[in-house]
């Protein structure tokens, strides 16, 4: 089997968007803030990412400085989007914070060092 290596960046003014595709995984590294301005941004991202149908999708957020409601909305939505392609998808957080507590029972937004955890609601 050949394997291609294919690596784009979707940017806007306050978030970049690493785009690395193996064929068999690919990984979303966003890169600044993921907020109400660049959810889209992020969306078409993940969209682009899940297009060639890789086996697995990897998003590592250790590199995001702020994130939001909006940011973990579109989480939801690129989580939601794997799952109905039957891709499995795995998100890496900060360090220090354990990966499913961004789309767990709560949410967890961050900027600079300063984090908070907000309960969903149920």
């Amino acid at each position: 089997m050949d394997t291609k290596l294919g690596l784009g960046v979707v940017a806007d003014v306050s978030l970049s968007i690493q785009i690395i595709h193996d064929r068999r995984e690919a990984r979303l590294v966003p890169i600044g803030e993921l907020d109400v301005h660049s959810a889209n941004t992020f969306a078409v991202a993940g969209d682009l990412a899940l297009t060639e149908r890789p086996e697995h999708l990897h998003v590592d957020l250790t590199q995001v400085t702020f994130i939001d409601s909006s940011g973990v909305r579109s989480l939801e939505v690129l989580v939601a989007l794997a799952d109905e392609r039957g891709i499995p998808c795995t998100i890496a957080g900060r360090p220090g914070h354990d990966e499913e507590s961004a789309l767990g029972d709560a949410i967890v937004v961050w900027s600079g060092s300063t984090t908070r955890r907000i309960e969903r609601p149920t």
